[in-house]
């Protein structure tokens, strides 16, 4: 590989209260603030900026690194709240920095409503744009590319039949496709401080010189922004190996492009459902679940309710993908429940898989119940 994109997403979730609190007789506004634990964001949101924001913003304003970012509305609504300083980097990143759309409050719109999927990415016509935990459908494809977007960015998931050494630009519905490095990636953003993994530790240039010997011409390696900080501790050295990579890359002979140059039409690509970077590359770490199948219906019932409402807006924080992630754990074992459980905030793990469970699926019904009884109330009037 002499040509590499490297992506970095930021994202915090707006997390649920649990237990909710009564949300009869409340306004719209109210009844979404009273349903998100905004205490814990604020919470998760300083210490993270500390940690991990605040010095891979300032690495990236400092190197000229022509990267790409992409920060959903959900992180960036909690940072001008919370962390100004830390919204106005975002909001203000180095011209060489491409900047990636991304789907709305980081949720599954385009599994619910997918022609408002397609309007809510018209805003991101002749950018790249990344969609909900990397998820490709034909459907999403489509839609992305009628609504004028220049390439999705994808995983190289083993559910899309791309041979390990097969070229990672590709097409789909007339839209570029540019697949991440899922191996190369996930040596840093899951491995990094694992000091049992195949190469450990993972230095600059040994990772510059396993992306020069890699066998496709170009690609994308692509990490949650967290990894550097929060993911893995400064103490690991994760953030001294983000500062060395550009060079190190240098040295090896990989030149870094932002991911807007690699938006070319490739190889068709054939996806039988969806792919996804999560798990195992399917959606079922979203949806197999009891738990997350209720949480769905309700989530069905309160897209239908609240349209009559004209309150879709608000609506749209509860499809939230982060939702069904930390729902997995509490019926599954493994390392993708570990995963999941890491996500899940402490008091939750605490209270237990069934209490957990039944405290979510309780916050959603009760969200139902709530536009159920504001579309009786109009109706009486």
């Amino acid at each position: 590989m002499n040509q590499v994109a490297f992506y970095l997403i930021a994202h915090q979730p707006r997390r649920l209260r649990l237990p909710a609190l009564p949300l009869a007789g409340l306004s719209l506004t109210e009844m979404v603030n009273a349903v998100h634990d905004d205490a814990m964001n604020r919470h998760y949101l300083e210490r993270i900026s500390e940690l991990c924001y605040r010095p891979v913003l300032a690495m990236l304003q400092e190197s000229g690194w022509p990267a790409s970012v992409a920060v959903t509305d959900t992180l960036l609504w909690q940072a001008r709240k919370w962390a100004p300083d830390v919204a106005h980097a975002f909001t203000h990143l180095p011209p060489t920095i491409d900047r990636v759309g991304v789907s709305p409050r980081h949720g599954f719109l385009f599994c619910l409503d997918l022609p408002r999927y397609r309007r809510a990415m018209r805003r991101f016509r002749g950018q790249v744009t990344d969609t909900t935990e990397m998820w490709l459908s034909q459907a999403v494809a489509e839609a992305l590319s009628r609504a004028g977007c220049l390439a999705v960015l994808a995983d190289r998931s083993p559910h899309l039949g791309v041979r390990p050494d097969g070229p990672l630009i590709r097409s789909l519905a007339g839209l570029p496709v540019i697949l991440r490095h899922r191996q190369l990636s996930d040596d840093v953003g899951y491995r990094f401080s694992d000091r049992t993994a195949p190469g450990w530790p993972m230095t600059a240039d040994r990772f510059a010189r396993r992306l020069r010997q890699a066998p496709q011409s170009s690609g994308l390696v692509g990490w949650d922004m967290e990894t550097f900080g929060e993911h893995h501790h400064r103490d690991t050295g994760i953030l001294d190996f983000l500062a060395s990579l550009p060079a190190a890359l240098e040295r090896a002979g990989v030149q870094t492009v932002r991911a807007s140059a690699l938006a070319q039409l490739g190889p068709p690509l054939s996806v039988d459902g969806a792919a996804t970077w999560a798990g195992t590359g399917t959606p079922d770490i979203f949806f197999s679940s009891s738990a997350q199948r209720q949480v769905w219906t309700f989530l069905e019932q309160i897209w239908q309710l609240a349209q009559g409402r004209n309150a879709k807006e608000a609506a749209l924080w509860f499809t939230q993908s982060d939702i069904f992630h930390m729902l997995y754990w509490a019926d599954a074992a493994g390392p993708l429940a570990e995963v999941s459980s890491y996500f899940t905030p402490e008091p939750w793990r605490r209270a237990g898989p069934a209490a957990f469970t039944a405290e979510v699926v309780a916050v959603f019904r009760q969200v139902r119940d709530w536009f159920l009884q504001m579309a009786h109330t109009d109706g009486a009037r």
